[in-house]
């Protein structure tokens, strides 16, 4: 069994909705119920998957590491496919992603109030344009690479879930939007958030 160590509603979100896709058991264990985290990861940071001895503490590590492990539809095994669908999971785990952290660094650690709504207005509009380059992926496509729903798309769900805890609305083309509903009614992605909701297995 797997032991997940993530926070509700954080991007470990996309990791959990994964292994439930992959029908493979988990342990949750919630970061800030764990005193002595930060022996288990420096940085404080979630995901953090434990499989065995192994200690995996980047998410798209763990993504790659759990799509090449287990036979799965979400990332194809070779070809031009293959490197399509891997593109789409750095796009969105190191490209929009990081777009995030850096609006949440400003939200809580920019003192002056003029300079702060600057700078979030700034960042605000870089993640709306890397939304645009999500939303001409997309296209007429019901999720990022295609027809089948991928490990990458369970990302994008997460960030855009993100949007109802900011003070002000991050805009998404009407293809992302399909996309983000799509993932919202996935059965792996529905009972990822159910549990975390209930404050899952420990």
């Amino acid at each position: 069994m797997y032991t997940l160590y993530y926070l509700p509603g954080a991007s470990s979100l996309a990791i959990h909705a994964v292994l439930r896709e992959l029908g493979q058991p988990v342990h949750l264990v919630e970061r800030d119920s764990t005193y002595d985290f930060t022996d288990l990861n420096p940085v404080g940071a979630v995901p953090v998957l434990v499989d065995g001895d192994l200690v995996i503490r980047e998410g798209a590590a763990i993504l790659l590491h759990l799509l090449d492990k287990h036979d799965n539809t979400l990332l194809p095994k070779s070809g031009s496919p293959r490197a399509r669908a891997l593109e789409s999971i750095m796009f969105a785990n190191a490209t929009l992603h990081a777009a995030y952290g850096r609006l949440f660094f400003l939200q809580g650690y920019v003192p002056d109030p003029p300079a702060r709504e600057a700078a979030l207005a700034d960042a605000r509009a870089w993640i709306e344009r890397l939304w645009r380059v999500v939303d001409r992926r997309v296209g007429v496509k019901p999720f990022i690479d295609g027809p089948q729903i991928s490990a990458a798309d369970f990302l994008l769900a997460v960030f855009a879930l993100w949007h109802d805890t900011l003070p002000f609305p991050i805009r998404i083309g009407a293809n992302s939007e399909r996309l983000v509903a799509g993932v919202l009614r996935h059965p792996a992605f529905e009972q990822a958030r159910a549990a975390e909701a209930a404050d899952g297995p420990r």
